[in-house]
């Protein structure tokens, strides 16, 4: 089995999912579906991890997958911290789609 192609492509969908929640905390000031704003050490970092995300994905899509890769521990790794990262976004819309049956109920006829 080719374990460095999937763990290539579980390391870009990882990135793929992580990136854009450092970016919305960096520009928004706090994560998505969260009430307060984030401290101000949360936006650094989310500044740093979403440039520093953006060029490991850039890099990583221009040299293909690593021979480092090919163990398959290092795929179970990826695996589980890309699992993470989508159930992240899995819950956020998840939350959003009760919210939205929420506010769209009608009150019952008197």
């Amino acid at each position: 089995m080719d374990w460095a192609r999937i763990s290539w492509i579980l390391w870009l969908a990882m990135l793929l999912c992580a990136v854009p929640i450092a970016a919305i905390e960096l520009i928004r000031g706090r994560r998505p579906r969260e009430s307060g704003p984030s401290r101000w050490y949360r936006r650094v970092i989310g500044g740093v991890v979403s440039v520093l995300g953006l060029g490991l994905l850039v890099s990583s899509l221009r040299t293909g997958p690593q021979t480092s890769m090919q163990d398959p521990y290092f795929a179970l790794s990826q695996l589980i911290f890309t699992g993470y990262f989508l159930w992240y976004w899995i819950r956020l819309v998840l939350r959003s789609g009760r919210g939205r049956d929420k506010r769209n109920v009608t009150p019952p006829a008197a």
